[in-house]
């Protein structure tokens, strides 16, 4: 539950995180500050944020790509988006999209550099969460060289200073800002991504881009951009995110799935009930049940392993479950572990 404004009234309501998009930045004033509203049009918007600031463009851009759940966070201040996180562990927004640069820092209570980028990744390592983080417009850039040379050298400052403390990097993408028609690269990203089933590689013609990019350019860096032809109108290359180890589910696209699958997994009726052979039929049947609902749309197939018990000193009893996943654009197997 989650107190969320919306233009007329505020209400508590849970809110329908399927393909949710969160967006936070900035208005032109402090109005409704830090706190999350879905609205109804945009003439809400630009009444409660003014015409044309971030967080107006920002949801004009989504909306024009026919993102549908689509929710809004005013962060005025450089602060807000450090106070707001303490909202955000609470939920499981599918994709969290931030205004900020992934360059920007801020410096903490003990006078550390902390990147914003850093600080959303580990703070919200146990949500079920994308975050999808971009930079400056390309076209702020004199010429291609220049502007791959600064998005290499933001990317690697970035993993100097902090790739081994991120709890868990699988959850951060960085987007290059490469589009020639859209001011946030990230917002675009995420409203395609909300409406692509998974089992597809995203391809939306939303237009050239600034610079024609390859992978080669950015080599051995975690560093997404958009590429465009006439053939195969705008797709998404390099989508990897910061997991400190290659593995599958490095790939944005097969992290998002296996994201998928767990949000699905509620679980929550069998927790602190007593593990007998009953309870274990009855779980293995619901989890079989839940999946199979996956197979021929974003997996291929599953293999459920055993359901495992530990009984802890408090005689309290810890349940283990494995499931592994062969998700579709992967010739590798996921493992999902669970454990209740």
């Amino acid at each position: 539950m989650i107190n969320v404004s919306t233009a007329v009234a505020t209400n508590y309501n849970n809110i329908d995180l399927e393909n949710s998009i969160l967006i936070l930045g900035a208005a032109d004033t402090n109005y409704k500050e830090n706190i999350i509203t879905k609205f109804n049009s945009l003439l809400e918007v630009e009444d409660c944020y003014g015409d044309n600031s971030d967080l107006t463009l920002a949801y004009k851009e989504a909306i024009s790509l026919k993102a549908e759940n689509v929710y809004l966070c005013n962060c005025f201040k450089v602060t807000d988006y450090i106070t707001i996180i303490n909202t955000l562990i609470d939920i499981d927004f599918e994709y969290i999209v931030p205004l900020f640069s992934f360059s920007d820092s801020f410096t903490t209570s003990d006078n550390n550099h902390m990147y914003l980028s850093e600080f959303y990744s580990n703070m919200l390592s146990d949500n079920i969460s994308q975050l999808i983080i971009t930079e400056k417009h390309a076209s702020l850039y004199e010429n291609i060289d220049s502007y791959i040379k600064t998005m290499n050298l933001i990317a690697n400052n970035f993993k100097s200073h902090c790739f081994n403390k991120l709890y868990n990097g699988e959850n951060l993408s960085f987007v290059l800002n490469n589009l020639q028609n859209y001011k946030f690269a990230n917002v675009v990203l995420a409203s395609i991504l909300s409406l692509t089933n998974l089992k597809y590689y995203p391809m939306v013609n939303v237009g050239d881009v600034v610079f024609d990019l390859n992978e080669n350019d950015f080599y051995g860096n975690e560093i997404a951009f958009f590429s465009y032809n006439n053939l195969t109108n705008t797709t998404i290359e390099n989508f990897k995110n910061f997991k400190y180890k290659s593995a599958p589910e490095k790939y944005v696209l097969i992290h998002l799935i296996k994201q998928k699958v767990l949000r699905s997994l509620n679980l929550d009726e069998y927790k602190g009930k007593l593990f007998t052979p009953y309870l274990q039929i009855a779980l293995s049947n619901s989890i079989n049940s839940i999946m199979q609902k996956h197979v021929g749309n974003i997996i291929e197939s599953y293999q459920l392993g055993d359901i495992d018990y530990i009984k802890e000193k408090d005689n309290t009893v810890t349940i283990y479950l494995n499931i592994n996943i062969k998700p579709y654009n992967s010739i590798e197997e996921i493992n999902i572990r669970l454990e209740m």
